[in-house]
């Protein structure tokens, strides 16, 4: 046997082992990605979502839950005296963040505003940081026929 042929032995020998690698790094990926996609469906379905609720659907979640819903309005001081569903707590939406630790993440909260705009940004802040029961008040006070609170 030639000097040639032992290089070539050596060549695939070489193609070989590479091959071998890539399959397995192949092998790897594809566990991997499975993985992935299992953890990130198991995530997404733990993941809370807003329950988007309209005047109706409020009073019947108020009037079923009472004191464990937690009623938080979002909107600014001024707002709030002109008038305001009883029970509802004012924290603006630009002090929520700093306020969270305040408010228990698994008791069930109701966030209203003017309109619904604002409490739907309050909404997605308390589900990104762990609040599990979270409704929205699409129409907001605008929406609003029941009996107010003024000050």
């Amino acid at each position: 046997m030639g000097k040639g042929d032992y290089c070539m032995r050596g060549m695939k020998n070489s193609s070989l082992q590479l091959l071998a690698v890539l399959i397995f790094l192949l092998i790897a990926a594809i566990a991997l990605a499975k993985h992935n996609k299992v953890t990130k469906t198991n995530s997404e379905s733990n993941k809370s979502s807003i329950i988007q609720l309209g005047t109706a659907e409020v009073k019947q979640l108020i009037g079923e839950m009472g004191d464990r819903l937690y009623l938080l309005d979002v909107r600014e001081l001024n707002e709030y005296k002109e008038g305001h569903i009883l029970g509802t707590t004012l924290i603006s939406l630009g002090e929520l963040e700093s306020k969270l630790a305040e408010l228990n993440p698994q008791q069930p909260i109701l966030v209203i505003c003017r309109s619904g705009i604002r409490s739907n940004i309050a909404a997605q802040l308390l589900i990104k940081n762990g609040f599990k029961q979270v409704y929205n008040y699409q129409g907001g006070m605008l929406s609003w026929d029941g009996n107010l609170v003024v000050e």
